[in-house]
């Protein structure tokens, strides 16, 4: 590759992501949050401010049809460049690059800082992902195309091709897919390589926005190895490894209460009105990331009215003392009531959590001949979806009811860090006492830091209890299964908020040490770097495992892309393919061409949407079992089949970017008559039939 072409690659990159993740917050900040102490104050306040402005810029410009690169870049230049008419915006730029030794250690310790990042979680986390860039898992290509679409047309789309037909658009992760399009617009590279810099970008972000948050109670470079130990845990590394809105929100949350926290100590309505913004962007990017926002807003308003001096450190909060929790309520209240107004306006209908809230009727039933035999159904329309797409050894069981069943709650939430699983025993009381020994110190730890173990230790609690609660309200399988399947994984939060609070009391042990060994100059040096071997060495490199107990959920290998890539070259731009597996989006992302099986899980979205979807993959199930029936013949007839895609090599679906395969007749599609084999891929693991289009 010519080295000149990569520089310039590189160079273009770098000025697209600054101009995405840092530079309008970081002009724009001093006029919004004035006060930013230290570099980490500095960076991470316009990583958070850019966010907010860029993802609210690019939906703006997305609703108005402009979202191309030459009205970006003239709106992001206006708004970068005309805060520096104010005096105070250059000022505070001017100190941020120049002072004394004092800052100048500051910004060693942040490159310091960064080079303990990469060796934690940067590195593992390229390193897993490979040089083939495709992602891990099937799902972020459905997020892939909903943003390459928004980017193809400027604009957001009235419908998205997937299920066979024009479907209304997903306006769920709005700015997050706003913003993610207009990555497309800027970064160099085909969408792989997009991508590849776009989830690099938001890691970083997200690492900054943790050490943000963590300075509230500690040294900054302290922070900055809480947020590596963070960022390392083996679900949210598996999390990164991939392009998803879940992560952008998270990004948010985490700025959210950042500024939350600020809000209830410093009475500013600036930081309570940035904490309701990035409280409302949250809510918009990822409806359940938001749900987390309520009880670490509680835990941090709750720690601060409760904790107080002396040995026991509690105390009855005077009306004067419970003004931090009229700024939680101020922020979570108000993100529902705006957010859930401006989804209503995107969405034309209004949603709460994705789900929409007006009176469901009954799906119609699955026509006769689309149903495998022996198949049978329940009455939660969800959990038939369910066990048709992806997990059919689950046909006739009843939906689980058990809040803490393993189908329900994963036990691989125990696996904390790649060396701390603890559903073995020796690693469960190993995680005990991490958890204890934090409370233990609670008589000899200041207020600030019984603040943040109080804070935590509320969250972990309240998310439990919000996630059953979730549960017990839910009266099908989705949305039953968001609280134990995909919130309560992040109690991670509550054991990596116990290790911050051991390496920081580490320091403060072993601090009068240093200082008898060393010269006092070098006592921090040797001080920070023990703490930096020790976060290195909990975070180890992250593992291969797939983090859940629900069926596998596949990436597309590069067998199933380099086909995908073929059809979008040579077949029409009319065809219809059917695959046997479900797939994620795959087909759409990469081959653009319409899928019967291809598209989002829609659950409750849409009833009649969900019904026609649980027919379309039993009628599949029926065809592939039976190539030559006339229940095929009738089904190829009704969607207007003119391709089979069939992987041969299971169970899992990798070759298609899909889920596990359907039981499929290999030698009737073989043999001729109505489906002729037209292309192989990969020694035959992939086999492309046209379908003879009937009498």
């Amino acid at each position: 590759m010519d080295p000149i072409a990569v520089a310039l690659a590189a160079a273009q990159a770098t000025m697209a992501l600054a101009v995405l993740f840092v530079l309008p917050g970081l002009t724009l900040g001093p006029l919004i949050l004035p006060g930013a102490p230290t570099p980490l104050h500095v960076i991470g306040r316009a990583i958070g401010l850019s966010l907010l402005i860029v993802a609210g810029t690019c939906t703006l410009l997305a609703g108005i049809g402009i979202l191309r690169v030459g009205p970006l870049i003239a709106t992001l230049t206006v708004v970068t460049l005309a805060p520096l008419a104010h005096p105070a915006a250059r000022a505070s730029l001017g100190g941020s690059l120049s002072g004394g030794r004092r800052r100048r250690r500051w910004w060693l310790a942040g490159a310091a800082g960064l080079l303990v990042l990469g060796i934690t979680v940067l590195v593992p986390s390229r390193a897993a992902v490979g040089d083939s860039l495709l992602p891990k898992t099937s799902t972020p290509w459905y997020y892939m195309a909903v943003a390459r679409d928004v980017a193809d047309a400027g604009a957001i789309p009235a419908t998205i091709q997937e299920w066979g037909q024009a479907r209304p658009f997903p306006t769920d992760y709005l700015p997050a897919t706003a913003h993610a399009a207009a990555a497309l617009e800027l970064l160099p590279g085909d969408i792989l390589v997009a991508f590849a810099w776009y989830r690099l970008a938001i890691l970083v972000a997200a690492a900054a926005m943790a050490a943000l948050l963590l300075r509230r109670w500690f040294s900054t470079w302290v922070a900055i190895l809480g947020a590596c130990l963070l960022l390392s845990t083996v679900r949210l590394e598996t999390k990164f490894l991939d392009y998803r809105p879940e992560t952008f929100g998270l990004v948010l949350a985490l700025f959210a209460l950042w500024a939350a926290d600020r809000a209830m100590t410093d009475r500013s309505a600036r930081s309570l009105a940035v904490a309701l913004a990035a409280a409302v962007a949250t809510f918009l990017s990822h409806a359940e990331v938001f749900l987390l926002l309520g009880p670490a807003l509680a835990g941090l308003a709750i720690a601060r009215a409760l904790v107080a001096k002396g040995r026991v450190g509690l105390r009855v909060p005077r009306p004067a003392q419970l003004r931090p929790l009229a700024v939680a309520g101020v922020v979570l209240a108000g993100a529902v009531i705006i957010g859930g107004g401006l989804n209503a306006v995107f969405a034309g209908e209004f949603r709460l959590l994705g789900y929409v809230t007006t009176t469901r009727h009954a799906p119609p039933p699955v026509p006769a001949d689309r149903i495998p035999a022996g198949w049978k159904f329940s009455s939660d329309p969800t959990w038939n979806f369910y066990v048709a797409s992806v997990a059919p050894a689950l046909d006739g069981q009843p939906p689980p009811t058990n809040f803490f069943g393993s189908s329900l709650l994963p036990r691989a939430i125990l696996e904390v860090w790649p060396g701390l699983d603890a559903r073995g025993r020796g690693d469960l009381i190993t995680l005990g006492g991490l958890l204890a020994a934090p409370l233990l110190l609670w008589p000899w730890l200041d207020r600030r830091r019984r603040r943040f173990l109080l804070a935590w230790w509320l969250f972990g609690v309240g998310l439990l209890v919000g996630s059953w609660l979730l549960f017990s309200v839910s009266k099908t399988y989705v949305p039953a299964r968001v609280g134990p399947r995909r919130l309560m994984p992040y109690e991670l939060f509550v054991p990596v908020m116990s290790a911050v609070l051991l390496l920081f009391a580490l320091d403060r042990l072993l601090r009068p040490g240093w200082r008898l060994l060393v010269p006092r100059r070098w006592a921090m040096i040797a001080a920070g770097a023990l703490l930096a071997f020790v976060t290195i060495g909990a975070a180890a490199p992250a593992p291969k495992s797939i983090l859940n107990d629900e069926p596998d959920e596949p990436g597309l290998s590069t067998v199933g892309y380099d086909a995908l890539r073929w059809i979008d070259a040579n077949l029409p731009p009319d065809a219809r393919l059917l695959t046997n597996a479900y797939t994620d989006g795959s087909i759409l992302a990469v081959a653009h061409r319409q899928a019967i099986l291809d598209g989002r899980a829609v659950y409750l979205e849409d009833a009649d949407f969900l019904a026609q979807s649980t027919s379309l993959v039993l009628g599949a199930r029926v065809l592939f079992a039976d190539p030559g029936g006339a229940a095929a013949a009738d089904y190829l007839a009704a969607e207007r089949v003119s391709y089979l895609l069939v992987a041969t090599a299971g169970p899992n679906g990798n070759d298609l970017g899909g889920y596990l395969l359907f039981d499929t007749k290999l030698e009737t599609l073989l043999g001729g008559g109505r489906y002729t084999q037209v292309r192989s891929f990969g020694d035959g693991r992939l086999l492309l039939f046209e379908v003879k289009a009937a009498p």
